[in-house]
């Protein structure tokens, strides 16, 4: 009997080593692909990002060795300035996006690239980068990767300008205007369009890829307005940088948001408006009859799926930084920073706002 056992053993054991074996080369396998977690490979929140999910091809970014991932991200979406340990390439499997690799980060650096495009993000390189369409990513690299992000001071500071949708250049008369941005920046203006029943009408140079500054004046071919023409234009009497916009999205959900930290923006308005070419444009935004801090806070603006104005404004000049000028730098700057914008306010008799643009003529200001 106890031979019949022992020759059993060592049948079996040779099929039991075997066994064990193929499974330790199977967990191995699972291990770097990911699978060994039976929800690697199902899309999962990202945190940081709202709304976005990743999912893991090939390996885990924490851990040692290669790593493949995909992004999916909403429209509108935007990641605070950070910078990885690795190197990570990227590439676009749908959509589009906007990213700064590098210091400065200013909007003017920005970069935009579509499906089917790939770029490398350097190890330890700040960059900020935003969507605004839905987008799938595909990142890969050699982990362990850790990313840092930038302190709430230095990442509003930063990102201000990058945030900036446009400036507002007010004018008595829009011919004048465009002469006087031209003789400035050395790029002539392209018309932008009419605003039906508001009796104004403007025209736009592009600041960076998804930034503008807009001329504004009375469009001398409409009625009169039943109320008064927005941002004071009706009292205006010299030219001269009367507002800034900031991108926005759910813009009574943000209202609601900085009402409670002490800042009363105004109500959510719709506007539009035809480009020469026939295309009609829609956006909503902060009521811009209501300004706050004589307009050293900025209005805030969701263009919805309506193409960007800056796609089609005349190109040339790019928007460096911008800061302003107050009588009371304590009130206005603490709304500014309840509102997550460092703008650099310092003291002066009259409020103004001063943009610092690279353009033909070099670096100038405009106020």
């Amino acid at each position: 009997m106890a031979k019949c056992i022992m020759a059993l053993m060592r049948v079996i054991a040779p099929t039991l080593l075997a066994l064990i074996l193929l499974c330790n080369v199977a967990c191995s396998h699972n291990s770097q692909t990911g699978s060994g977690n039976a929800n690697a490979n199902e899309w999962q929140p990202l945190q940081n990002v709202p709304g976005a999910l990743r999912r893991y091809l090939v390996g885990d970014a924490s851990k040692p060795g290669p790593y493949k991932y995909q992004l999916k991200i909403p429209k509108g979406a935007r990641v605070a300035a950070h910078q990885h340990s690795v190197d990570v390439h990227v590439k676009v499997v749908s959509g589009s996006m906007f990213i700064i690799i590098g210091e400065p980060l200013e909007s003017s650096r920005a970069q935009h690239f579509t499906t089917g495009n790939v770029f490398v993000v350097p190890a330890h390189a700040w960059h900020d980068e935003w969507w605004d369409e839905e987008s799938v990513l595909e990142a890969e690299g050699v982990g362990p990767m850790e990313t840092v992000y930038k302190s709430a001071e230095q990442n509003a500071s930063s990102n201000v300008t990058s945030r900036i949708d446009h400036l507002v250049y007010a004018t008595t008369d829009l011919d004048r205007g465009v002469d006087e941005v031209e003789k400035l920046l050395g790029v002539q203006a392209t018309a932008g369009g009419q605003h039906p029943g508001w009796g104004t009408r403007n025209a736009l140079v592009a600041l960076g890829p998804t930034t503008y500054l807009e001329i504004l004046a009375p469009d001398p071919e409409q009625p009169s307005p039943k109320e008064p023409r927005p941002f004071g234009l009706d009292a205006l009497k010299a030219s001269r940088l009367i507002a800034w916009f900031v991108n926005g999205r759910d813009l009574e959900r943000l209202r609601s948001e900085a009402a409670r930290n002490g800042v009363e923006l105004g109500s959510v308005k719709s506007g539009s408006r035809r480009r020469p070419d026939g295309v009609q444009l829609s956006w909503q935004f902060t009521d811009p009859w209501s300004p706050v801090a004589d307009g050293i806070v900025p209005f805030f603006i969701d263009w919805g799926d309506s193409a960007h104005p800056a796609h089609t404004a005349a190109k040339g000049a790019a928007l460096v930084s911008l800061r302003a000028e107050h009588p009371d730098v304590p009130r206005v700057s603490g709304m500014l920073r309840r509102l997550g914008l460092d703008l650099p306010v310092e003291r002066g008799t009259n409020p103004a706002l001063i943009a610092v643009i690279e353009c033909p003529r070099g670096r100038v200001e405009l106020r």
